[in-house]
């Protein structure tokens, strides 16, 4: 959560921001928890929602969800200023580690130990928490709704494809204009790319790690 707010407080192209996006954010939101979870506990990637299972299902549940963030800011009608939303819109697409986090890493863990209904309540918790950085608290409000709604869809299919890309692009979106948050610019959407392509290939290294062990069990066992 401190990386989440560091995030918020910091101005494209500080070294604050390039500390958060390039280092923080990768080793902590996303390789510890791959590491913990296929490493330590030996449990397949699918327990983070990275899986090949419920494609479909997914995708339909994904573009419902965008629906969701679009339809406010139809109804609102607000200036739209591409240039702005955009690029903010792309850096939500590229953002992995958010989702990943909250959603494949947390939610996760709050069911094993609280149950079902704890860990829906406590990732949403964890999601509009660092929109306290903002001072709204009505955004913060509207936030942990949203995160509800996300965790339930996220539970519903246990696929992280059904909140990224497509939903995360729509949700900064929908920051930039109806909120005013749009703090991402063409600089941080290539730096976004280059961390999304290092948590990339981590995922596809411990997958592979994964099928040659069970590779080798198999053998063992016959």
């Amino acid at each position: 959560m401190l990386s989440y707010l560091a995030l918020e407080r910091s101005t494209e192209g500080t070294p604050s921001m390039m500390l958060v996006l390039g280092l923080i954010i990768p080793l902590v939101t996303v390789a510890v928890p791959l590491l913990w979870t296929t490493v330590i506990r030996d449990e397949p990637l699918s327990e983070l929602g990275i899986t090949t299972k419920r494609i479909v299902p997914s995708l339909l549940l994904a573009l419902l969800l965008v629906n969701v963030q679009i339809l406010p800011i139809t109804s609102a009608k607000p200036q739209l200023v591409a240039a702005l939303w955009v690029p903010q819109a792309l850096v939500g697409a590229l953002s992995l580690w958010e989702v990943f986090f909250v959603f494949g890493w947390l939610q996760g863990r709050f069911e094993h130990d609280f149950g079902v209904l704890p860990a829906v309540l406590g990732a949403a918790a964890c999601y509009a928490l660092y929109q306290v950085a903002f001072g709204s608290m009505e955004l913060v409000i509207s936030q942990f709704m949203l995160g509800v709604l996300f965790a339930v869809a996220f539970r519903t299919v246990n696929n992280l494809l059904v909140l990224w890309p497509l939903v995360w692009a729509a949700s900064a979106a929908r920051l930039c204009i109806l909120e005013g948050y749009c703090q991402a610019g063409w600089g941080t959407a290539v730096f976004s790319a280059i961390v999304l392509a290092i948590e990339l290939v981590l995922i596809a290294l411990l997958g592979l790690r994964q099928q040659s062990a069970s590779r080798r069990r198999a053998e063992t066992f016959y």
